[in-house]
């Protein structure tokens, strides 16, 4: 094997041409203290997560990082799901499924660091807790909106 830059034979598997210093190609580049430097990704971590707040019932923020495949899944099971629920159970249907969309995406916005190439995405991960914490509070706050507004249509069913 050759070094690129000054074309010195090397040992196959060594990390640092011996004659000028170069790194070699396939051995892993390293870090402050030797830790193995992490890749990052050109997917911004704080867009991801404005995506997934606002447009989470989409699935925008999937489509985002990259995970087609799993996005335009995620919606077709989520249309069924919120159809049965409604279907079957009315508000209280509605209901739950806001709270289990609301908790699936902001456990999502509370855990996923990476895009769909496993590269680290770019940004701090603050808005992904506060909006994360958020969307599930919102979920709460909604299901039992949606709850108590079913007890009331029952009730007034009932008279």
């Amino acid at each position: 094997m050759k070094c690129q830059k000054c074309g010195n034979e090397v040992v196959e598997g060594i990390a640092i041409c011996p004659a000028c210093g170069a790194p070699m190609g396939a051995a892993p580049v390293q870090g402050q203290y030797g830790a193995p430097m992490v890749e990052m990704s050109t997917k911004s971590r704080v867009v991801y997560d404005l995506l997934g707040f606002f447009f989470g019932y989409l699935r925008v923020h999937d489509f985002y990082r990259g995970k087609i495949g799993g996005g335009i899944g995620n919606l077709i099971a989520g249309i069924i799901l919120l159809a049965i629920l409604v279907v079957g159970f009315g508000p209280f249907g509605l209901g739950l499924a806001i709270l289990i969309f609301n908790l699936e995406i902001g456990i999502e916005l509370l855990v996923v660091k990476n895009d769909a190439k496993g590269k680290l995405m770019q940004g701090s991960n603050v808005a992904g807790i506060i909006l994360g914490i958020l969307t599930i509070l919102a979920g709460v706050v909604l299901c039992a909106v949606f709850m108590f507004a079913g007890a009331a249509v029952l009730a007034s069913m009932s008279r």
